[in-house]
């Protein structure tokens, strides 16, 4: 029974891309990560690129415990409780990876978005918390996430030029998907704006 524990734990020692398209995760070392892409060196050998419309989640080497319940509590719609675990999450990955650092970063950025999407009061906090992520953050592979979700809080406030700026943005990036939520978005606001 010791040897099967000792095997498993050595096993989850890695970081692991869950994709869209695909069932099987990638376990391995996450080399470089961009606004586009996530490079993986694979346990099982040699390296792979994925695109980063295609990840659904990234998991990494040493994430601090409760970091799964602040994700389930998130994806339950308990974001004060997730935000609260989040928080503690990055006070217990202060000798993690950088990676890790800037993922928690951006859930802590998300949940305060996704908040105020539905609380307008908390707007303001997210918007300086998602703005704060894109800048310092500008590579990640979250980038485009976060300009959207920017954007749709500017469009809450009726910021009109802000959204414009973010939703332009996001159309820029590299795969349909965002371009086409770009193009839906600046029609949307084209709306708000009471302009054909």
């Amino acid at each position: 029974g010791v040897a099967l524990v000792a095997g498993w734990s050595s096993a989850m020692a890695a970081d692991r891309i869950v994709r869209k398209s695909v069932k099987t995760p990638l376990d391995g070392e996450i080399k470089d990560v961009s606004k586009t892409e996530v490079t993986i060196e694979k346990k099982a050998g040699g390296s792979e690129t994925v695109a980063a419309g295609d990840i659904l989640s990234i998991t990494w080497d040493g994430e601090p415990a409760g970091l799964n319940i602040a994700r389930i509590n998130e994806n339950n719609g308990a974001f004060d409780k997730a935000l609260e675990a989040y928080r503690k999450a990055i006070e217990g990955a202060a000798s993690g990876s950088d990676g890790l650092k800037a993922d928690l970063q951006w859930s802590v950025a998300r949940v305060l978005g996704r908040q105020a999407l539905g609380d307008a009061s908390k707007a303001d906090e997210a918007i300086k918390e998602l703005e704060a992520f894109k800048s310092k953050h500008g590579s990640h592979y979250t980038f485009y996430d976060a300009t959207r979700l920017l954007g749709e809080l500017y469009l809450q406030k009726k910021d009109l030029t802000k959204a414009r700026t973010q939703f332009e943005q996001m159309g820029k990036a590299p795969t349909t998907d965002f371009q086409m939520a770009s193009k839906i978005a600046l029609g949307r606001l084209a709306l708000a704006d009471n302009k054909p």
